[in-house]
């Protein structure tokens, strides 16, 4: 799945990517795949990532979030 950073709480640990179906969903620096250079603090709002979205009891839910090539910093 596709989508947009839209919010990054890099004290607390959590963001939010918007998918490109307009769905929000929540991420935690556990769920940034160890890829991402400095993980939950290499993601920037307004990053395009790829992720995989699963709806859970809280929510929809981001996995394996990774930046796209061209947006990391």
């Amino acid at each position: 799945m596709l989508g947009q950073v839209v919010k990054v709480d890099h004290v607390r640990g959590f963001g939010f990517a918007q998918a490109e179906s307009g769905v929000e969903y929540f991420f935690h620096a556990t769920h940034v795949d160890e890829g991402v250079i400095g993980g939950l603090d290499g993601i920037q709002v307004g990053d395009h990532v790829s992720f995989v979205g699963e709806s859970t009891a809280k929510g929809p839910r981001a996995f394996h979030v990774k930046v796209e090539e061209g947006d990391a910093a």
